[in-house]
């Protein structure tokens, strides 16, 4: 739970966990271990859907564009669609 508290409260997408195994990673790193497994998956399978693709496609790009500036999703991420609202209220009211 510590790790998910600490995950979920980093806006810069930065922070590392350390997982039971011993190894630190970042939340995107731990996503991106998910994507492997999915492509992994969905390989082996006989003619996926075509969705598969789409979605894999897009999972990894929003990964990609995480790593670089999560602000970047400012139009397809709830939590950074907040964030925005949130800052541009405070910029607009002059609040601390």
């Amino acid at each position: 739970m510590a790790a998910f508290r600490k995950v979920s409260r980093d806006l810069a997408c930065r922070d590392t966990i350390r997982l039971k195994d011993g190894r630190t990673i970042s939340a995107i790193d731990h996503q991106r271990e998910f994507l492997a497994l999915a492509k992994r998956y969905f390989k082996e399978r006989q003619q996926p859907e075509p969705w598969v693709a789409d979605v894999m496609g897009r999972w990894e790009a929003t990964l990609d564009r995480l790593a670089e500036d999560p602000t970047q999703l400012g139009r397809e991420l709830d939590w950074v669609i907040k964030r925005q609202l949130i800052e541009n209220y405070v910029a607009k009211h002059d609040l601390e």
